[in-house]
């Protein structure tokens, strides 16, 4: 699979999330959209979003919902896409009138330019569906495992850093739509800085792959040392979100 077929799936899925078009996403200029959930969105969204910015580095697209219209059509009028993210002030001012507050994440796909293959000094095994249930006794790694086998969105994947017999770290995939699995690490932290979670996340990229399925790695704006695995691990900046909740 080549670069472009991975972004493409990737924007095809945003589109479905947002409730617009794709050829919103790759155009020119900001558009503003009424939030609603439609088939095939990601598994996390249980209701419309009240509002939320996708930008895959031109224009943005904001699905909001109907009661922002007035405010946010203008907003993102006069901004390139990338500025409407960092008007905070603007931005919460609004959103405080209705409760609400402010999250921003960073999102990475598989860069096929990459090398993805391993040399680790540490054993791993593979665990698939529910024998990942085996692993939930074990509650050192809420970065890698939901602890779910049986929900909608649940536990498909976990790829184990074995050393001396010990977990070291795992990296989780989750199902988050039918076309994309976001990747989730942890690693304890007496082991890190030693290239286990680069090489756990290379891992779970190759498995994703193998079942016909786009990997993908999201991470606060920050997380200084989650976007550096990122980046390590072979993946490269794909898409900025804002969400307000």
């Amino acid at each position: 699979m080549e670069n472009k077929d991975i972004k493409r799936i990737a924007i095809e899925q945003s589109a479905i999330d947002l409730n617009c078009k794709y050829e919103d996403l790759i155009g020119q200029t900001n558009k503003v959209v009424v939030s609603q959930l439609i088939s095939g969105h990601k598994r996390d969204y249980t209701e419309p979003h009240f509002c939320q910015f996708v930008c895959y580095g031109n224009a943005l697209v904001a699905s909001v919902d109907e009661k922002l219209l007035k405010f946010m059509i203008p907003f993102i009028e006069k901004l390139p896409g990338f500025r409407c993210y960092t008007r905070f002030k603007e931005l919460t001012h609004e959103f405080d009138k209705y409760g609400k507050h402010i999250g921003t994440q960073n999102y990475y796909l598989p860069d096929m330019k990459n090398n993805f293959d391993v040399s680790p000094d540490f054993d791993i095994k593979i665990f698939l569906d529910s024998e990942i249930s085996k692993l939930y006794s074990n509650k050192k790694f809420p970065m890698a495992l939901r602890y779910d086998c049986d929900s909608e969105r649940r536990d498909v994947i976990a790829v184990v850093g074995y050393k001396n017999n010990e977990i070291i770290g795992i990296a989780g995939a989750v199902n988050d739509s039918d076309t994309m699995w976001q990747v989730g690490i942890d690693v304890l932290s007496n082991y890190r800085n030693q290239g286990i979670a680069k090489n756990l996340v290379k891992v779970i990229t190759k498995e994703i792959f193998k079942k016909g399925i786009i990997p993908f790695y999201g991470t606060a704006w920050s997380n200084i040392v989650s976007i550096k695995t990122a980046i390590s691990s072979g993946y490269s900046p794909a898409w900025i979100e804002l969400s307000a909740w």
